[in-house]
């Protein structure tokens, strides 16, 4: 009893319960469930349609610039409606800020990404298509408002900077430790050894979203958000028309160099497009994957438990500008060993796991830091629409990949294929011409390392620091006025 109470009194100062913690790192896992499907299987779920490489190429670019025009629009609707202002809605979402549309959106994702997987291989191209587009659009949405509700609650469950940093440093431990073994499984129970299609996998993982989200709609609630202490003057609601609250959160240096910089990263991050069907052509085996996932997942974990200690003594931002150039030198020495040895490639995939965990992981601080920054330099809460540009940077690795791989397959002289999982694949045994295979490679291993290059560039223009955010921090709450804000800050913003 004594070990109990000990530990409870452990951080009196921090607002949440830990029961509201822990239904916090389920709720975050859950979309990213669902996601999955889009960013590992949909490339080659269309590769195996029946539908050619270069119509599919074509249909994920239309997609993706719908995709991100809606997701600003969706950040926006945050920052202007209030779900529980409605007296009918809030029986339903009850109190908060953004946790009201984490409740009421989720259940369009499910039903897109069942629809998405579950297309008859009867249809004609058109209607295959179409198909396509709806389903791919409502899971887009579902995401989307899930994505940015959860992003931009990290500013909104807690006022307290160490208890945010303790729960996005958790979160991003527990979405590294049980993302990576689901993704292992979604391939395991995709390959020939098991040979589910597409739509069992679909129906599975939409069942274990579920399942996760349901502590986070009922257990969790947000402490403190700017605006909703009548005495805080600092910081004002928006509720600016969509265009106008765009370019005041585009006014923001920092989030045009972070964020811009993940966007080219991310569009170019090809590697995961291709997935397990890159795996069977160039190793012979599309096991391949899963098995470095799972080392890499024993190794990242291992990081993950001393990087809170990285952390609390260097600059979030100057580390990932440190090891950003280390994951780029490594992924160059993937690219030129090639792949004939896969023993080699999963080796050096380990290796430069290191850097990547390091570095990715400051991504996670780095995120509500622009958006504080934001509500500092504008005296507004663009919280929503800010976010949004978060997700839409994280949505290209989704879809825009996808349609450069297939692009750059079509070219390639890449065989059409129609088969409803990977095991039918291995019976027809459909070989692919040398020059698909080194487009594949070069898919697989070299255009990422383009992304990486341009991620690191725009980073060179990010000029925040830990120790001022903690200022802006003050001010966005109201606790300090602007000059005493400009005077405690390091430099001029």
């Amino acid at each position: 009893m004594k070990e109990k109470k000990e530990k409870k009194q452990q951080h009196p100062d921090w607002q949440t319960t830990a029961k509201e913690r822990f239904s916090y790192y389920l709720g975050l896992i859950s979309p990213y469930t669902m996601s999955g499907m889009m960013g590992t299987f949909l490339t080659t779920y269309l590769l195996l349609s029946g539908i050619k490489p270069e119509v599919s190429a074509v249909l994920l670019l239309v997609m993706k610039i719908i995709d991100g025009f809606d997701d600003l629009l969706f950040g926006w609707a945050i920052d202007r409606f209030r779900p529980e202002k409605n007296p009918k809605l809030k029986k339903i979402v009850g109190e908060g800020r953004f946790l009201p549309w984490y409740k009421l959106i989720w259940p369009i994702m499910p039903i897109g990404i069942i629809g998405l997987y579950s297309m008859p291989l009867s249809l004609s191209t058109t209607a295959k298509i179409v198909w396509v587009a709806f389903f791919y659009f409502l899971a887009d949405v579902g995401y989307s408002f899930m994505d940015i509700s959860m992003v931009s609650m990290q500013t909104t469950l807690t006022s307290n900077m160490h208890e945010r940093d303790s729960l996005i440093m958790k979160g991003m431990v527990t979405l590294f430790v049980i993302m990576v073994p689901i993704a292992a499984l979604a391939n395991v129970l995709s390959s020939s050894y098991v040979g589910l299609s597409f739509r069992a996998i679909a129906y599975i993982f939409v069942a274990l979203a579920i399942l996760l989200l349901v502590p986070m709609i009922t257990k969790v609630q947000e402490h403190a958000y700017t605006g909703m202490s009548e005495e805080n003057q600092n910081i004002s609601d928006e509720k600016a028309p969509f265009f106008a609250s765009l370019l005041d959160a585009l006014h923001n240096r920092n989030l045009l160099a972070f964020f811009g910089g993940k966007m080219l990263q991310s569009a170019l991050a090809t590697t995961d497009a291709i997935g397990i069907i890159g795996a069977y052509y160039l190793f012979g085996n599309e096991m391949v994957t899963t098995i470095q996932g799972m080392v890499s997942t024993v190794l990242g974990f291992i990081i993950m438990m001393i990087l809170p200690k990285i952390y609390e003594k260097h600059d979030r931002h100057r580390i990932y500008m440190t090891f950003t150039p280390i994951s780029i030198a490594i992924a160059v020495i993937v690219f030129l060993t090639g792949h004939k040895s896969i023993a080699l490639y999963i080796a050096l995939q380990c290796l430069l796991q290191i850097p990547k965990s390091i570095a990715g992981g400051c991504e996670n601080f780095i995120k509500p830091q622009v958006i504080e920054y934001g509500k500092y330099k504008t005296g507004k809460d663009l919280t929503g629409i800010q976010s949004s540009l978060s997700t839409f940077a994280s949505i290209f690795s989704n879809a825009f990949p996808g349609s450069i791989a297939l692009a750059i397959l079509s070219a390639s002289g890449w065989v059409t294929v129609e088969a409803e999982s990977f095991k039918q694949l291995v019976d027809m045994n459909v070989a692919q011409p040398d020059g698909a295979i080194k487009a594949l490679w070069f898919i697989t291993a070299g255009l990422p390392i383009i992304g990486y290059i341009l991620l690191h560039v725009c980073n060179l223009f990010y000029n925040l620091n830990d120790k001022d955010v903690e200022v802006m921090i003050r001010y966005n709450n109201g606790e300090i006025s602007r000059e005493e804000c400009d005077s405690l800050l390091s430099k001029k913003y």
